[in-house]
């Protein structure tokens, strides 16, 4: 049922109206971003990535940034996005579907009581930002240029199951909205990582991409302006960038548990009895080469018939968002923010790794981390 009411809270029309929010969010990672270019200090921009995704999720889902790209440092509330994340990646892997929350609650280890409290205290925040909007509404707060917000919250208090006619509650409001939050944080923020940490790498692919933002967006060259999602999305080299990024490090590269049907399944050739838990890591799947050739080499051309596959199959099998039932139903406003954040980045700057030879590798499965701080040195375009 929830799926059915939220499905409507991504659609085109809302995307155009999140818009807003997002450039205004990205204006003031830019700020940030241009002290670092006035100065050519080297500076780890994974940080900044992060700062920004946790403002700009907590704009979206919660109606209220946490004012860290301001600050310069992570806040309490969005540490705790951190470690509901965490926690969230332990029950995901567990095949007792919703029980999986009671079931780790009662593990008596210290690091997972910790996430669970942390759990906890972040659902008690969203749930005061939830009651704080309907508090507003009631008093005829607006904002943004005088009208109502239309953010992600906003569109799920007014969804409706288009069968029933019901409206979620407000319990169901806050699961949706928290769990949103913690899952659009963290994994735009690694993608973004990972598409910079490869165009560095690869600096012919980055130059095509930069060639492709200039004749697309030619008065906008210096990337000064906010950059339109709806011309983004006609950019084929900077989405499959993004897709091969997301076929090399899923954000989310462990397996999610799917029960066998009651007659069983017959997978790979092995038969499964029914009711048995199975997954496919998306880490792994992305780096099967008898459907991605080459599978370690990055070649953003494969996803246009580059020669490196079979684009049907290999766009069949890509688990970057999940698949099915559990495709990340927010991959829209995740695509619009990376691709808008990437494209305005590379108008604006030249981006290189300050050490050319590093060779970056994953922290861990779960949410697929650099293993290690790295800095990046960022020039104005105009003086290149």
């Amino acid at each position: 049922m929830k799926r059915r009411s939220v499905a409507h809270a991504f659609s085109a029309q809302s995307l155009a109206s999140f818009e807003p929010y997002v450039d205004l969010t990205l204006d003031k990672l830019i700020r940030r971003l241009d002290d670092f270019a006035a100065t050519g200090e080297p500076f780890d921009i994974y940080f900044w990535f992060e700062l920004f995704t946790m403002d700009l999720m907590g704009e979206l889902a919660l109606g209220d940034n946490f004012g860290v790209l301001e600050a310069g440092k992570p806040a309490r509330y969005s540490k705790l996005v951190e470690l509901s994340q965490r926690f969230a990646n332990m029950s995901g892997m567990l095949p007792f579907g919703r029980n999986s929350v009671r079931v780790l609650s009662w593990v008596p280890v210290p690091y997972v009581q910790m996430l669970y409290r942390a759990r906890l205290e972040y659902l008690d925040y969203a749930r005061v930002a939830l009651e704080r909007r309907f508090t507003d509404a009631k008093r005829g707060k607006v904002a943004l240029g005088g009208q109502q917000r239309q953010d992600i919250m906003q569109r799920f208090i007014d969804a409706w199951d288009p069968e029933t006619g019901t409206k979620m509650g407000f319990d169901e409001l806050r699961a949706e909205t928290s769990s949103l939050m913690v899952a659009g944080a963290s994994t735009g923020s690694v993608t973004m990582n990972w598409m910079t940490y490869y165009l560095c790498k690869n600096p012919a692919i980055k130059q095509s991409v930069i060639t492709q933002l200039e004749e697309m967006f030619p008065e906008n060259k210096a990337g000064n302006d906010p950059v339109p999602y709806t011309q983004l999305q006609h950019l084929s080299l900077l989405e499959h960038t993004e897709l091969e990024v997301l076929r090399l490090h899923p954000p989310i590269g462990y397996a999610m548990p799917r029960d066998t049907p009651p007659q069983g399944a017959v997978i790979a050739g092995v038969y499964i009895p029914g009711g048995v838990a199975v997954g496919v890591p998306a880490a792994s799947m992305g780096r099967n080469a008898s459907i991605y050739p080459e599978p370690d080499h990055f070649e953003p051309d494969r996803w246009a018939g580059g020669g490196l596959g079979d684009v049907t199959k290999m766009k069949s099998c890509f688990l970057g968002f999940g698949y099915g039932t559990r495709q990340c139903i927010g991959r829209g406003v995740a695509t619009q923010f990376v691709m808008k954040t990437m494209a305005r980045v590379l108008l604006r700057y030249g981006v290189e790794l300050e050490d050319p030879q590093l060779v970056l590798g994953t922290k861990e499965f779960t949410i697929q981390k650099p293993d290690r701080v790295y800095n990046v040195i960022l020039r104005p375009r105009s003086n290149i």
